[in-house]
């Protein structure tokens, strides 16, 4: 059965990556056959369902294909090995479910034979070594450790290996290590047990670097590989090793964020004296695959701004008034490719539009301080994933128009149309706290600083809530400051998964708030 299965997964264009066998209430055997979404095409499940049954099999067989974000976000291996029927692997190419199987009850075994005082196994894929680290509060009496109970502990572990791990385990086990601290790199808890929780005591021990089970996964097919001398290239054998879709489904964001402006210029050098203001916004995106390797964006803003001036009008005339409450609403889109672990690259084109107050500050040559506008912009965009960090640029073109018959003073500086540009750099401190700064340019302002923060508290009611804070400054003292809430809807577990694997950045704040109020006067 076993020879049948490999030479028809191999010819396959759905490229099975295991195939499982158990038997169901009845006694029947039920063979399935697992793909993953991101290699194999419906087309493609359907032409391996047809081949598996024409082989002959004495059982029923299935097809089954996992979403790749699923099989990534597996908290241990042995949360991993849950996702899939039958724990008879009747075909595993790579060797790694079956070798992460013997390391899941390896953990068990030690866990059966010491209970409590084993605090958490994981495995280090690049090492090839298997950590066992002990709960310290079973071994220490009056700050001294109990030499003996140690000593006991790590016969018993060696033993507990001994049992369960093959003759040639070695080929893929190259180190066992027993302490009491996690060690400070990429580990995966081998069982569920062995999940760090916020609000353990493993917490505090070491910065635990968390790595997906998937990629262990990929290391220990990898190894095993490599140690049986096979000449087959992991990568070719083993379809999980490709590529990540560039969105992990249909998924969605709202945010809502208010802010205080200060300073920047008018269009009308007549005008001084800038005030503050005060902006609201709302925006909500919505993205979804449409090929493996590209994606679709679309986002929406909708906001109210409101404020104060003291303009000293032509001919030393002077007033102080408050615009009435100006509507700023637009929609924009993204085309791009992306590899959620390289980078993106993607075309953006942009619309937003400021209501204005036509009834505010005119003066004897009817020239309005608060006219209506809008922004166009048409650009490409990129981002680069360097482990922790993210570099983004935005560039293209922007053209500005005026509602009526309004024109620009004429010595003014204000250009309508022109290039702009941005780009940002932002740092996750951990996967749910990002840093970023960043610099930014259009026709009418040198050069904006910006900056910014966004975390997710991860609370569990609440997975897809961040907190995030925003600031500007730029030319003639221009200041903006703006706090906010956002909900994301989606596959994603942590900011960085989610601002990688489904949601670009949307940049219709960007032009609304920097372009048309840092130096239009909104």
């Amino acid at each position: 059965m076993k020879s049948r299965l490999a030479q028809a997964c191999a010819a396959s264009a759905a490229r099975s990556h295991l195939v499982t066998a158990k038997r169901d209430a009845f006694g029947r055997t039920i063979v399935t056959a697992h793909t993953v979404k991101s290699v194999a095409s419906r087309k493609d499940n359907k032409a391996l369902l047809a081949e598996l049954k024409a082989s002959g099999l004495n059982a029923t067989v299935k097809v089954r294909s996992h979403a790749d974000r699923k099989i990534a976000s597996a908290k241990s291996l042995q949360s991993l090995l849950a996702r899939y029927e039958g724990s008879d692997f009747l075909h595993d190419p790579t060797g790694a479910f079956g070798r992460s199987a013997e390391l899941v009850d390896f953990a068990q075994n030690i866990r059966a034979s010491l209970s409590d005082k084993v605090a958490g196994i994981y495995w280090n894929t690049q090492l090839r070594t298997a950590f066992v680290v002990l709960n310290h509060t079973k071994f220490f009496a009056d700050k001294k450790v109990k030499i003996a109970d140690l000593a006991e502990t790590e016969n018993a572990v060696r033993n507990a290996y001994r049992a369960v791990m093959p003759d040639n385990s070695s080929l893929f086990v190259h180190a066992l290590r027993i302490g009491f601290e996690i060690p400070a790199m990429s580990l995966v808890p081998v069982d569920a047990a062995s999940v760090v929780a916020s609000d353990s005591f493993l917490s505090g021990l070491s910065k635990f670097a968390k790595a997906p089970a998937f990629a262990a996964m990929v290391g220990l097919g990898g190894a095993m590989v490599a140690g049986q001398a096979a000449a087959a290239d992991p990568a070719s054998e083993n379809p999980m090793m490709g590529s990540y879709p560039a969105v992990s489904g249909l998924n969605f964001k709202i945010g809502i964020a208010g802010g205080l402006q200060d300073g920047g210029v008018f269009f009308d050098d007549e005008a001084t004296d800038r005030d503050s203001s005060q902006t609201f916004v709302g925006t909500a995106s919505v993205t979804t695959p449409i090929l493996h390797s590209f994606g679709f964006q679309l986002d929406g803003l909708l906001g109210y701004i409101n404020r104060d001036d003291d303009v000293s009008g032509i001919n030393g005339s002077g007033s102080s008034d408050e615009v009435d409450g100006e509507f700023v609403y637009g929609v924009g889109g993204h085309l791009f490719w992306r590899d959620p672990m390289k980078g993106l690259v993607g075309l953006t084109a942009s619309y937003v539009e400021l209501q204005g107050d036509d009834d505010s500050f005119d003066n004897a040559s009817q020239q309005e301080f608060a006219p209506g506008l809008s922004i166009t912009r048409v650009g490409a965009e990129g981002e680069l994933y360097l482990e922790q960090f993210t570099v983004a640029a935005g560039a293209g073109y922007q053209f500005i128009n005026f509602t009526g018959d309004f024109e620009p003073y004429p010595e003014s500086d204000f250009e309508e149309d022109g290039l702009y540009a941005q780009l940002d750099l932002s740092w996750y401190a951990t996967d749910n706290l990002v840093l970023s700064i960043g610099a930014a340019t259009d026709p009418n302002a040198d050069i904006l600083g910006t900056a910014g923060v966004e975390w997710a508290p991860a609370i569990e009611s609440f997975n897809g809530l961040s907190l995030f804070a925003d600031g500007i400054v730029g030319e003639d003292d221009y200041v903006s400051a703006s706090l906010g809430v956002r909900f994301y809807f989606g596959e994603g577990t942590t900011l960085k998964t989610r601002h990688r694997f489904d949601d670009p950045v949307d940049n219709l704040p960007g032009a609304a708030l920097a372009t048309g109020a840092g130096n239009l006067g909104y």
